[in-house]
């Protein structure tokens, strides 16, 4: 009863559907169809469809075995006439007295048996194969590598044995994986360790920032001649290395490091100077002098406000001074202020101090020095005449001097040349720490 309340409400649901296609559009064609018909429709298009996915599976199939040289006809009869059920079925228990049986199970069992140990053995034997080609590719690479690398026109002999290879001396005249680059470095190497067997004394770091000159980066060449300048020091006592805080390697290394920044300045005031020269107007002697007051020009510098004390051939004379003095050359410096009259008193000073073996003003010099800057030169308006007086006579160590040294190398140059060692106390004026600051 309840079967047939529900097949009720499902012909109604029906029959309301149909009327709302009705309703909606009059122009539908109106299909009459009992159950029967529409289950014989469902089961023929299910048929359809079916024929058509097996049909396109077995067209897939042959058109790949065939293409891998297979004969699709021969290998479906071959698949046919398997039976599988031999193989794949369990073997049944038989009593103690049924010899046949007990003699067939035997067979099939030791059949069995060989067939699944010659699998493990084919198996094993496929992957041995695939290791041994595995090693002999890699063994041929290697060589392939190492032989690059070595960068001669002949292959290395690589054997498995514990021999020492003694070959003839490499030539680096042939191929090679390694670019320009790494060429002229391994080059250097070479004749370095040439140099070695043959008991000759040759510089690695030396060499290595000669063959960075034709490098493209510039960057490579100014490392290597910080590195140069940093190792080019006198020879030191035996225990120096070993000690950081012995004044005797720490005081040849800041010598090093402030010819360095020098000699670092003055090759980019040339090249500021050469870039520009229409600008610049370089002319006269050549010289630091000439080049100071070209670079100066280019930077406008009799334009800033409160400079004093005059100019020296149309500019700043304490700007001129301190330019002078961060190209290294003192002697330029000296000449300059004696041409200026206003700085007479000064002049002894800078002379006192260029003359000197260790840059260094004596006690009272240095004292009298720091009391006049105390008295008139520290409410200067003028930059460069601060940062002079404060370079010559050791003033005020811990100002950093922003308005003339606003890059890097400057600041690590000021602090170089205002660093000294105190006897007394066994130590800098400015130590490390300061400058880490």
């Amino acid at each position: 009863m309840a079967s047939e309340n529900g097949l009720n409400a499902l012909v109604q649901q029906a029959e309301q559907l149909t009327a709302d296609i009705t309703e909606a559009s009059g122009e539908l064609p109106h299909v009459h169809r009992n159950l029967y018909q529409i289950h014989e429709a469902g089961q023929r298009l299910l048929e359809k469809t079916a024929g058509v996915r097996d049909g396109k599976a077995d067209v897939k199939a042959a058109i790949l075995l065939g293409s891998r040289g297979f004969d699709v006809p021969k290998l479906s009869q071959k698949l046919e006439s398997l039976n599988a059920a031999k193989s794949l079925e369990a073997i049944e228990p038989v009593w103690e007295t049924d010899i046949e049986g007990f003699l067939s199970n035997e067979r099939e069992n030791t059949l069995l048996a060989a067939i699944e140990q010659s699998r493990k053995n084919t198996f094993a034997e496929a992957e041995r194969s695939q290791w041994l080609c595995c090693e002999r590719e890699w063994e041929e690479e290697k060589e392939m590598i190492l032989n690059s690398l070595v960068g001669t026109g002949q292959e290395l002999e690589l054997t498995r044995d514990s021999e020492v290879y003694r070959g003839s001396p490499l030539s680096m005249h042939g191929r090679s994986g390694l670019d320009a680059v790494a060429m002229a470095y391994a080059r250097e190497v070479f004749v370095r360790n040439e140099a070695k067997l043959q008991g000759l004394t040759h510089s690695l770091i030396t060499t290595f920032h000669q063959a960075s000159i034709a490098f493209p980066n510039k960057s490579v060449h100014d490392c290597w001649s910080l590195v140069k300048a940093l190792v080019d020091i006198p020879s030191l006592p035996p225990a120096a290395h070993t000690l950081r805080s012995s004044p005797s390697l720490q005081l040849p290394l800041l010598s090093q490091a402030r010819h360095h920044l020098e000699h670092r300045y003055l090759e980019y005031i040339r090249e500021s100077v050469h870039q520009s020269l229409a600008q610049a107007q370089l002319g006269g002697v050549p010289g630091t002098f000439q080049l100071v007051r070209s670079f100066l020009h280019l930077r406008q510098a009799s334009s800033i406000p409160g400079l004093e004390d005059g100019c020296v051939e149309g500019q700043p004379v304490w700007a001129l001074a301190f330019y002078c003095l961060r190209c290294g050359d003192r002697d330029c410096a000296l000449a300059t202020i004696s041409r200026a009259q206003s700085c007479v008193e000064f002049c002894g000073y800078l002379r006192e101090y260029v003359q000197s073996q260790d840059l260094r003003l004596s006690h009272s010099s240095e004292t009298r020095l720091r009391l006049l800057y105390k008295r008139t030169v520290r409410t200067s308006t003028d930059p460069y005449k601060r940062a002079v007086y404060c370079l010559v006579g050791r003033c005020e160590v811990a100002d950093s001097h922003p308005d003339v040294c606003s890059k890097t190398e400057d600041y690590m140059w000021f602090k170089v040349n205002g660093n000294r060692f105190c006897a007394v106390a066994h130590s800098f004026a400015l130590p490390l720490s300061l400058l880490h600051s």
